[in-house]
């Protein structure tokens, strides 16, 4: 349920109601250090019917699923193809 809907159920505003959700994750979580994220994932997906998303943000470096090695060839390869 999205902010702005839980704000139509309760009195108070969209802007409160994501204060706390943000208060009740950093209590739950800590605090998230983004100094060294480097490249974002950002993806939609689906849930349900009617229209309803969520949205994932990632970070892009952790989840690499090449070894360096392997990029590295790639990377090799594909300077002498097209450069």
């Amino acid at each position: 349920m999205t902010a702005s809907e839980v704000s139509h159920l309760l009195p108070f505003s969209d802007d409160t109601i994501r204060r706390w959700d943000k208060e009740v994750l950093e209590k739950q979580l800590g605090k998230v250090d983004l100094s060294k994220v480097q490249r974002l994932l950002i993806d939609e997906k689906s849930i349900g019917k009617h229209h309803k998303y969520i949205t994932l943000v990632l970070d892009a470096v952790p989840s690499l699923m090449l070894k360096e090695d392997a990029l590295n060839s790639l990377t090799m390869r594909a300077e002498k193809c097209c450069l």
